[in-house]
């Protein structure tokens, strides 16, 4: 079944659509990490499991999409309900090498697609996943504040492996 048709589905996206995704917030640091990021050159792309009709719109409402070469989600048939396809996807399309990226995220679904694809996950403690469940997918690192992501990609030996060619 498409993940569309379920009821369920339907009535969350009704009212995200119109209300939930105007109740996003932005955690304090995060556009500072974002510009930091990008200053020293990095590129990057958001990978949201939420459909990307409703990613692109909380990017585009805070601001937040001038960071990002561009923003990857499911499709609302849930062609890319698996993070990893989506993850694959990203590499194909931006012609990537896996061993060039991080992936920054708050659960280990994030993680384990990542690393589905050998890509190191930096965890974010502030968001809904805790340290356990990030440490137990295999997190790189764990960050407590935003402003500890730019050194945690430093940090990682295959983005700097990257940088160094």
């Amino acid at each position: 079944m498409k993940t569309s048709n379920r009821p369920a589905i339907k009535l969350y996206r009704a009212r995200y659509a119109t209300v939930g995704l105007f109740e996003a917030t932005v955690h304090e640091g995060v556009e500072q990490a974002l510009h930091d990021l990008r200053a020293a050159g990095t590129r990057l792309f958001l990978c949201t499991a939420k459909p990307i009709v409703y990613g692109a719109r909380v990017l585009a409402r805070f601001g937040l999409d001038r960071h990002f070469e561009a923003a990857y989600g499911d499709e609302l048939d849930g062609r890319y309900q698996n993070k990893a396809d989506l993850i694959a996807r990203i590499l194909d399309e931006r012609n990537l090498e896996a061993g060039d990226c991080g992936m920054w995220g708050d659960r280990e679904h994030d993680v384990l697609a990542a690393s589905r694809h050998g890509i190191p996950t930096i965890g974010a403690l502030w968001g809904y996943g805790g340290a356990g469940e990030l440490r137990a997918a295999g997190a790189a690192a764990l960050c407590e504040r935003p402003s500890e992501v730019p050194a945690a990609f430093r940090a990682l030996p295959r983005a700097a492996r990257a940088r160094a060619s």
